[in-house]
């Protein structure tokens, strides 16, 4: 019979807390994770699905077919990406599930002091969230936590989704003008 060198423990599953970080986990990873500023989160949600619903209802009603898809597709990306980079994880740090029986002497393992992870090279312990993140480039009030490397990527497809709303209903309203002047 071979013994096996980790002694397992019994992998958490549900909602908890981590520094001040709301985290939903699952057989021990995180799958969904709300930073502290979770109310402007809400508030942001609130309003993206508002601007969707008036497009929907007030914007789209008075241009062209191609224009309407076009605005449908943009809201509804700027929607999507804000709700998937505010609740995706974005690379908290958390302890180890197992612990290795055998000790290595050759290997230095850098600490957190202050929750008493191991880190790794760009990780980054965020004073707002408590937490340490891997490959930390920001604490982004606007998502309501940090950006890190589980969600930069939907964070840039954010960034760019609102910059072509803003400039969609820029467009919006000129045309709008124009079609009232003539």
């Amino acid at each position: 019979m071979v013994q096996s060198s980790k002694i397992r423990f019994k992998r958490p599953s549900g909602f908890c807390t981590l520094g001040n970080c709301y985290i939903l986990v699952i057989n021990g990873d995180i799958y969904a994770s709300l930073g502290p500023d979770w109310l402007f989160t809400i508030i942001i949600i609130s309003f993206s699905l508002t601007m969707l619903i008036t497009f929907i209802y007030i914007m789209a009603k008075e241009i062209e077919l191609l224009f309407q898809y076009l605005g449908f597709f943009i809201y509804s990306i700027l929607f999507m990406s804000y709700m998937i980079v505010s609740l995706k994880n974005p690379g908290i740090i958390i302890s180890p599930w197992e612990i290795e029986l055998e000790e290595t002497e050759n290997q230095e393992k850098i600490m957190c002091k202050k929750c008493n992870v191991e880190v790794e090279i760009g990780s980054f312990h965020c004073e707002d969230c408590e937490v340490c993140i891997r490959k930390h480039d920001h604490h982004c009030p606007i998502i309501g936590k940090c950006i890190g490397e589980g969600n930069i990527r939907w964070f840039y497809v954010f960034l760019t989704s609102t910059v072509l709303g803003i400039s969609y209903l820029g467009l919006w309203i000129y045309l709008r003008s124009k079609m009232h002047i003539l």
